[in-house]
């Protein structure tokens, strides 16, 4: 008896999801006009679907490299700042890797990259390309762990949800299956 009532109770408390999950988007625009204060109603006694059962979605992150390559510099000069900037603007503008640009617009502007990154693995007496080499280290390192906070943030328990590092732009995604 107690088990017919359950059930009862679930078929009328589904009932509602069950018919509009079913109908066609042109007859929920029919019931929105003949009807639209039903149409509320029954939406809202709605189950409400989350995004895995709704067919997921798709997240594309990705880590601002001239921030973090402003940030890494012990001394924030107006010039080496310029620089980042017009390098990330050239790189946006070029669809070029930021680094790229960078080192371009550093060796032409002779900038000694070891002056504003010497904090960084015993760079001292280094070329602009081994602070260039070590940047780029970091970068990578930001991005794997920024991949990993998420990965570990983010309920894995469906096996749909993939995470991964779309290149050098430092894009991370969430590619459902």
């Amino acid at each position: 008896m107690i088990i017919g009532a359950v059930l009862l109770f679930s078929a009328y408390k589904l009932w509602p999801s069950v018919t509009y999950y079913t109908m066609s988007e042109a007859e929920k625009t029919q019931m929105e006009k003949d009807a639209p204060g039903d149409l509320r109603e029954l939406y809202h006694n709605v189950i409400n679907l989350g995004l895995d059962l709704q067919g997921g979605m798709h997240v594309v992150l990705e880590v601002d490299i001239p921030i973090l390559a402003q940030n890494m510099a012990k001394e924030k000069d107006p010039h080496l700042l310029d620089v980042i900037d017009k390098a990330s603007k050239l790189a946006l503008a070029n669809n070029t890797d930021f680094f790229t640009e960078f080192e371009t617009l550093v060796n032409s502007a002779n900038l000694r990259l070891v002056k504003y990154y010497a904090d960084l693995d015993g760079l001292s007496g280094k070329t602009n390309a081994d602070v260039i080499t070590a940047l780029k280290q970091q970068a990578e390192d930001a991005i794997d762990s920024a991949l990993e906070i998420i990965r570990n943030r983010v309920n894995l328990a469906s096996r749909s949800r993939r995470f991964k590092n779309q290149g050098k732009t430092g894009s991370l995604s969430n590619s459902p299956e």
